[in-house]
């Protein structure tokens, strides 16, 4: 059965079992794992789960639980976005290439003219496999906001991204303009303004080049894991996350995603003054 196939009789399933408000845990667990291959080009639709891993956590399969007024909107959502997440294969490769970054006062995004043909061959060297996401520690916030948190610190051992080394060139050889600056509130988590900055790029290039393909850049290893795995374990995060994906779906946007070091980040200047 072919996606939207997958969409419609999952949708249905769904459907009936917010109506019914009752399920066994193993069923909500089937849920979730389906909607994930349905949702398996537009990881980001999976942030909308939240309440759903509440409720079947430490819980026997057999369990039949009453399903909360929030469990039940949250299913819901799955069904009513299946239509509009969809796969757009003419979908262009980006004009620009995006760089974010963000620091306790501020968030920025710029970008530098791309063409298409660079793009479509850049795409290869972008981040694909997913990684745990969640927010830093204090002390680790501190350092990441103080600039002395080493990147391999940022997610657990073995997890972290070394980025590829052709960025290193690209950027070095590009000139980057268009900024867009927006101060961040003083009790804003660090990793909740790199997520909101990327976000903040998405905006931007949609305006300009709906129906494509953008690649953005991150020195965020915990932003990178977000978008890269489409959802978060933190709340918070995954709030931002949901927050962006109106612009992705109704601009039919595609993002791929990298990261590099800070010190090569041309967005880090506007972020630190």
């Amino acid at each position: 059965m072919g996606a939207p196939g997958r969409a419609l009789l999952w949708g249905g399933v769904t459907a009936g079992v917010v109506k019914l408000g009752l399920s066994k845990a193993a069923l909500l667990g089937s849920l979730v794992g389906s909607w994930g291959a349905v949702f398996m080009q537009r990881r980001r639709c999976l942030g909308l789960l939240d309440w759903v891993y509440e409720a079947v956590r430490g819980r026997d399969p057999t369990d039949v639980l009453q399903l909360s007024p929030l469990l039940r909107e949250e299913l819901m959502a799955l069904v009513v976005v299946a239509p509009v997440a969809l796969t757009e294969l003419r979908a262009r490769p980006s004009s620009h290439l995006y760089m974010t970054d963000a620091s306790s006062h501020t968030i920025a995004s710029c970008r530098c003219p791309l063409p298409p043909a660079i793009a479509q061959e850049l795409v290869r060297y972008t981040c694909r496999r997913g990684r745990w996401a969640r927010l830093l520690a204090p002390a680790a916030r501190w350092q990441r906001e103080h600039g002395l948190l080493e990147p391999t610190c940022e997610l657990p051992a073995g997890n972290a991204d070394p980025g590829h080394e052709v960025w290193q060139g690209v950027l070095a050889s590009l000139d980057f303009g268009d900024v867009i600056t927006q101060k961040v509130r003083r009790r804003d988590h660090i990793n909740v303004s790199e997520v909101r900055s990327t976000l903040l790029a998405e905006s931007q290039h949609a305006a300009c080049q709906p129906l494509s393909r953008p690649i953005e850049g991150t020195d965020s290893q915990v932003g990178l894991a977000c978008f890269t795995k489409g959802r978060s374990s933190s709340p918070a995060l995954n709030a931002e996350l949901r927050s962006g994906l109106p612009t992705i779906l109704m601009a039919a946007l595609y993002p791929s995603h990298f990261w590099e070091r800070s010190e090569l980040n041309p967005c880090d200047d506007p972020t630190r003054d």
